[in-house]
């Protein structure tokens, strides 16, 4: 693929070259059964692990572990299903890679008997940071070329990321973890954003789905958006263009007006600096999971602008934005 490389469950580990260890780890913690899902539980572990490697900012891990944590490894794997083993004996597999985990808190495994032996990283099929995994050769050959299309990720126009005192502009094809990253580094309002676009789908899915696309279903199809309630909440604009003409919408209006067709191509989404004073914000959702991988029951986000009493020292309200959406609904702000 043009500028990507593709890295398999093959391509880490496989009968003809050895396993990963990561493959070897979840074998020995009995984390596979039927084994339909373990080829993506694999990648998810090993994509996570990379992720944190790669972490600059981190300090070194002792020998045998990498820098992932306790924490990233339970969500390395939000994304994934599984029916089989009650997702217990995955996630000890992920955490045994964790620098921070106590070994001795893990379940069964092929590694120590609990109890008995003493749980030592040295026992574990052994962890190197920056092993190199392609994509192999035995698989190459299987290779069949496609029609060509047309990635929408390399117009600059629908790209671009632009952080400014007054705000964030955000390109219609900009993924959903950029996005993350943007409103991460944030005041109040982008924070909460951030977090609650972090339980919008899988990992995976928000490194390839963008915001405008999520934006376009909500607008076309009425579908299910988290991301629509938030940023109709903190009183987003959009820029789009009709034809031959340009125009600049607040969120609420574009979502009201019909279908748009393939007239219509949705350039950015801006997002204003509402700044951390005087300023509440808040979104929540209710799913079957809360880590993401699931379409909300129900979502909800609220801005509002506050002012102190002088006399009796309490908050009023000056104004407020209630955003409300739920599957197969149309989203409203109230």
């Amino acid at each position: 693929m043009n500028f990507c490389s593709v890295t398999t469950s093959e391509g880490i580990g496989n009968t003809k070259d050895g396993f990963h260890s990561v493959q070897q780890r979840l074998s020995g913690f009995h984390a596979s059964q039927c084994g339909y899902c373990t080829p993506g539980m694999c990648m998810s572990i090993f994509s996570a692990l990379t992720n944190a490697d790669k972490a600059a900012d981190r300090p070194a891990p002792p020998q045998g572990f990498s820098k992932l944590t306790i924490s990233e490894a339970e969500k390395s794997i939000s994304g994934n299903l599984c029916r089989c083993t009650g997702y217990r004996p995955i996630v000890d597999a992920c955490k045994s890679f964790a620098a921070d985990v106590d070994l001795e808190d893990l379940g069964l495994n092929s590694f120590w008997k609990k109890g008995a032996d003493p749980a030592d990283v040295s026992k574990l099929p052994a962890y190197s940071s920056g092993s190199i995994c392609t994509f192999p050769d035995f698989l190459k050959a299987e290779i069949v070329s496609s029609d060509k299309h047309i990635d929408i990720n390399g117009i600059p126009e629908l790209s671009v990321i632009n952080r400014t005192s007054e705000g964030a502009q955000i390109g219609a094809a900009v993924s959903i973890s950029k996005a993350i990253d943007v409103f991460s580094d944030g005041n109040l309002v982008f924070g909460k954003i951030a977090d609650h676009l972090n339980k919008v789908a899988t990992p995976f899915v928000r490194n390839t789905a963008t915001i405008g696309g999520n934006i376009i279903m909500a607008q076309r199809l009425h579908a299910s958006s988290d991301i629509a309630t938030v940023l109709l909440a903190a009183g987003s604009t959009v820029t789009v263009q009709v034809a031959s003409k340009k125009l600049c919408l607040t969120l609420e209006d574009f979502l009201e007006q019909p279908p748009c067709d393939s007239r219509t191509l949705l350039f950015s989404i801006f997002v204003l600096d509402w700044g951390s004073a005087n300023v509440t914000f808040e979104a929540s959702r209710a799913s079957p999971r809360p880590f993401g991988n699931a379409v909300s029951y129900v979502n909800f986000a609220f801005l509002a602008r506050l002012s102190e009493d002088a006399s009796s020292g309490a908050f009023l309200i000056e104004d407020i934005c209630l955003a409300f959406g739920a599957f197969g609904t149309k989203h409203v702000g109230v």
